[in-house]
């Protein structure tokens, strides 16, 4: 028997992935507690690392953004555009200063918010076991 299926949406742009079962401010709340570690780690060496797929994550990118499959566990997760730029970054093996870049100029963004809104979402894929940290290239 397959384990049964989760679903995962962004809240806000650029991208964010949290249960959509729990209540927002629960959601809201447990995404604090976990990026305020994870953000103080990544931004403290930005340009030091990238990140790969996780080889058991299936993807379609579309339209509206795009539909992530964890095989190994079952879950569903989707994301919007912003997620999805984000993602083929990730697939890119881009630094993650390049995808702040990126990202900062296709919505016209100031970087600094670009990059606390992208370590958010990348420590969430991490968090699903959908993407790795690793030394930048």
């Amino acid at each position: 028997m397959s384990p049964p299926e989760s679903r995962y949406s962004s809240h806000r742009t650029p991208s964010r992935v949290s249960p959509q079962r729990e209540s927002v401010q629960q959601s809201a709340q447990m995404l604090e507690d976990f990026t305020t570690k994870e953000m103080h780690s990544m931004t403290n060496q930005p340009s030091d690392f990238s990140f790969t797929v996780n080889p058991e994550a299936a993807v379609s990118i579309h339209d509206d953004g795009i539909v992530i499959l964890h095989i190994d566990n079952g879950s569903f997760y989707t994301s919007n555009c912003t997620g999805a730029r984000i993602w083929r970054g990730v697939e890119r093996h881009l630094p993650l200063e390049a995808i702040v870049e990126e990202i900062s100029c296709a919505y016209k963004i100031a970087l600094t918010t670009a990059r606390e809104d992208i370590v958010s979402f990348l420590a969430e894929l991490e968090r699903h076991k959908l993407v790795r940290r690793e030394a930048a290239l």
